[in-house]
């Protein structure tokens, strides 16, 4: 065989069977292995200018058939063509799966529903190096380009066939925080909340956040809130937020709507029922023919001063004002008691048009009713006018001590030292068959402060706070107070009581989330029928947060004070000690 010249590539002749081992160890210099397609990595090496395909793969197939020789001597054809065919079947395999996969990916395409994952189908099929466009709207009809494009770009920046990343929701905040913070300090005042001891509610965030809080009843309507508190910005000369932002704050800050507030302000419920009482008695006077104009003054009166003592009364109330009732000193003075009397640096002569709506309208109201000839009818018009006109003014009055002792509850908490503590009834104490006496309150008053001392021992004295039912409103509770300062080593300074129907606080709400609890364990198909087990219930899983749970068992062996000479104890609802002595204030 003549020899051939290639570039870096030396042919030999073929040897024979007698020097092939002579020559074998000259096979020691090729390092690159034998793939399976040996012919192509070749006729790659060949691919110079000045030689044609046909050259190429002649010179080609003579390498491999000496090759082989040095292999299997005398075998190189048969050897040559078995590695052939293992290439052919092999490509065969390869060729037929990837139409399967193809089959599936394509059926999958077509029957997905979601674009995105269209998209991410695709993507695994429409690279470039596999199909082109033109392949692809062949294999798919209907397929446009643009599809494609967006697979392959999605196949650049995700990965083909990767699920694409979550984009975060970008909200954009066009509102004043000094304005939203503003409103919300107005709109969640506690003048306009009635916290529930019942019910709870599911807040959830933007994040996915989900809080449960006690339900809240709002004792005003939207647009009187909004009203109130534009009234309010005008005063201050504070730009507020637009109406429909304002309205949409309060309908996403959604509260319990109730008709009334019965069961949880009776005084307030029966002065509104009054009202709406007195309202019906015009409609009887003008069923009378009674003078319509009169009547219709009277009726406007009526309704503004409803919607006044509901929502404006409570803001103009303070510690010294010219009108009579809103100065605290003046309206809470006792004219037959001079201890508990307090004098002003200024006369009450002026009154307010809004608080003189009450006494015109009842004046107005009772001509009206002399004038009716009937005498049966006109006595049982004055007796119901008097009793809705007395309700009215004690829902008035209601209204005046609760603000005056929140500002009580306020001025303490702004003025406590390190070494105090308010306590607001956030211990829970379970009995058994025990009467709820001023002695059992007493004995779980002297629990909570020696776990508080334990807890707490820096804690020398505490301010006491609860509502005016009977066990906590008692002469035998106040003078126990001494003894159980003594035993447990935290000096109880003050306590003070809510005004009468006014003693929702955040008790009531740690007591909506027990409550919830104790669902939640009977729903799982468990029982309370003890204390124990009502303390299992509350403390189930994390518990109730800030809030901590105890059976107690009161010894009733131990009490020895049956009665007192504490005279008064009604009128009075802020007590203080000094030493011995207990100074009182009453409202």
């Amino acid at each position: 065989m003549e020899e051939s010249k290639w570039p870096d590539f030396e042919i030999c002749d073929a040897p024979s069977r007698a020097d092939h081992l002579e020559d074998a160890t000259d096979l020691e210099t090729i390092e690159e292995p034998v793939t399976k397609r040996p012919r192509r990595e070749i006729v790659s090496c060949f691919d110079t200018l000045g030689l044609n395909e046909v050259s190429s793969q002649r010179k080609a197939t003579e390498v491999i058939l000496t090759m082989l020789h040095y292999i299997a001597p005398g075998q190189s054809s048969a050897l040559f063509q078995w590695l052939m065919d293992d290439c052919k079947m092999s490509k065969g395999f390869e060729n037929q799966s990837q139409d399967q996969l193809m089959t599936l990916i394509i059926r999958l395409y077509e029957e997905a529903e979601n674009n995105t994952l269209k998209i991410q189908l695709l993507s695994l099929i429409s690279s470039s190096n596999f199909n082109s466009k033109s392949d692809l709207q062949q294999l798919i009809p209907g397929l446009s380009k643009w599809k494609i494009d967006q697979s392959r770009d999605h196949s650049a920046h995700c990965g083909a066939g990767n699920i694409p990343a979550n984009k975060g929701k970008v909200f954009r905040d066009r509102m004043d925080n000094e304005k939203l913070e503003h409103c919300l300090s107005f709109f969640l005042d506690p003048n306009f909340i009635q916290i529930c001891s019942y019910g709870t509610k599911d807040i959830r965030f933007d994040n996915g956040d989900i809080i449960t809080i006690p339900q809240v009843v709002r004792t005003a309507c939207h647009s009187t809130l909004i009203n109130m508190y534009k009234k309010v910005c005008s005063e201050t000369t504070f730009t507020p937020l637009s109406d429909s932002t304002l309205f949409k704050i309060l309908s996403t800050c959604a509260s319990a709507k109730r008709s009334n507030l019965s069961g949880l302000d009776n005084i307030a419920t029966d002065g509104t029922f009054a009202v709406d009482s007195l309202l019906r008695v015009t409609d009887t006077l003008r069923e009378l023919r009674a003078d319509t104009a009169i009547l219709s003054t009277i009726s406007a009166a009526l309704k503004s001063l409803k919607l006044y003592l509901k929502s404006e009364y409570k803001f103009s109330i303070s510690q010294s004002d010219i009108c009579g009732t809103h100065c605290i000193k003046h309206a809470l003075s006792k004219p037959g008691n001079l201890l508990l009397q307090d004098s002003c640096d200024h006369s009450h002569e002026n009154s307010c048009q809004k608080c003189k709506l009450l006494t015109e309208a009842k004046f107005k109201l009772n001509n009206e009713v002399q004038k009716i000839e009937s005498p049966d009818i006109k006595e049982d018009l004055e007796n119901s006018i008097n009793i809705d006109f007395e309700k009215v003014t004690e829902w008035q009055a209601h209204v005046l001590r609760t603000n005056n002792q929140e500002e009580c509850r306020l001025k303490l908490l702004d003025e406590l030292d390190k070494h105090q503590l308010l306590i607001h009834r956030t211990f829970t104490h379970l009995f058994g068959m025990v009467k709820q006496d001023w002695f059992a309150v007493a004995s779980a008053l002297e629990h909570t402060l020696t776990t508080i001392k334990e807890q707490m021992p820096q804690i020398q004295e505490v301010f006491l706070r609860s509502d005016n039912a009977g066990c906590y409103h008692c002469g035998c509770l106040w003078l126990s107070l001494q003894g159980i300062s003594e035993r447990t080593g935290i000096r109880v300074t003050r306590y003070d009581f809510s005004e009468a129907q006014s003693g929702k606080s955040i008790c009531d709400a740690k007591i909506a989330h027990m409550r919830l609890k104790m669902r939640m364990y009977v729903s799982s198909g468990r029982n309370i029928t003890s204390p124990f087990e009502m303390q299992a219930a509350i403390m189930d899983g994390t518990g109730v947060k800030a809030c901590q749970c105890a059976v107690v068992e009161v010894d009733s062996s131990k009490q020895t004070m049956t009665n007192h000479r504490i005279k008064g104890i009604n009128q009075m609802n802020n007590i203080a000690f000094d030493g011995d002595d207990i100074i009182m204030a009453s409202l």
